[in-house]
């Protein structure tokens, strides 16, 4: 389960930044060229780093907690195999 929430995280922030420059874009009449040229920037890279987090989903291999952290639990995906012992 933590790594459906780790993948929802990773997925929802990037949405949530392009749908508000979208929101912007229905009105470009009240936008600069430069604030018109960001939001679709901000379009492209939320898309972007979208394509690349489930790109990396097939070659998911194991979670990582992260221990160095104090008591928050932070996990990782991790395409790496495992070592072999």
């Amino acid at each position: 389960m933590t790594i459906v929430r780790t993948v929802q995280h990773e997925l929802n922030n990037p949405m949530a930044i392009a749908q508000l420059a979208l929101a912007r874009l229905l009105d470009p009449d009240r936008l600069s060229k430069e604030e018109y040229k960001r939001a679709i920037d901000q379009i492209q890279k939320g898309i972007d780093r979208m394509a690349a987090v489930l790109r990396l989903l097939p070659e998911f291999r194991e979670e990582i907690f992260n221990e160095r952290l104090q008591e928050l639990k932070i996990y990782s995906l991790s395409t790496k195999l495992p070592a072999s012992s």
